[in-house]
């Protein structure tokens, strides 16, 4: 019983001036410890914050880029189907003009020709009355079909200068 007494007495010593001198001390570290983690948390806690308003700002920024770059790529894309269009309006204005020149070379050669020849007659009108093998009422029908060639070519020499305007200005176009 001695040593349980013995034993009774030093734990009842410890616990009366070793412990609670020890638990002070440990109270006193943690309360200032504590009162370090609480600022730290404070200031973590504010540049969480601060970090967390600088990304809705750069989420902000980002998404008007996007819409920037989705207005400039419809941009781009509407201007190159009217470039598309251009080309391909450009294309059908020079297959126009070549067939219009082609047609121009044609109808010109074959005006030239005949003027040539009424000018021709104009110049000697008797040597061609006299020249003819045929009969008068032929050379008569020949005056008639003359008077009435006359107004076609002059229709025709309009027309050609109506296309020949047009092509003008389809290679101003062009």
């Amino acid at each position: 019983m001695k040593k349980i007494t013995i034993f009774s007495i030093v734990i009842l010593v410890l616990e009366l001036f070793v412990f609670p001198i020890c638990f002070c001390y440990a109270k006193n570290v943690s309360e200032s410890d504590v009162k370090k983690i609480e600022a730290q948390a404070k200031q973590k806690a504010l540049e969480s914050k601060q970090l967390q308003a600088q990304a809705i700002q750069l989420n902000l920024e980002l998404s008007k880029i996007d819409k920037t770059v989705i207005a400039l790529a419809q941009k781009i894309q509407t201007n190159e189907k009217k470039l598309s269009d251009l080309e391909s309006q450009l294309d059908n204005l020079k297959n126009d003009l070549k067939i219009k020149e082609a047609n121009f070379v044609k109808e010109n050669t074959s005006l030239v020709q005949t003027i040539a020849a009424l000018q021709n007659m104009s110049l000697n009108p008797s040597e061609s009355v006299i020249l003819q093998p045929n009969s008068p009422i032929d050379i008569i029908r020949s005056a008639i079909l003359l008077r009435e060639t006359i107004p076609f070519l002059s229709k025709k020499s309009d027309k050609l200068k109506v296309d020949l305007e047009s092509v003008y200005e389809q290679k101003k176009k062009i």
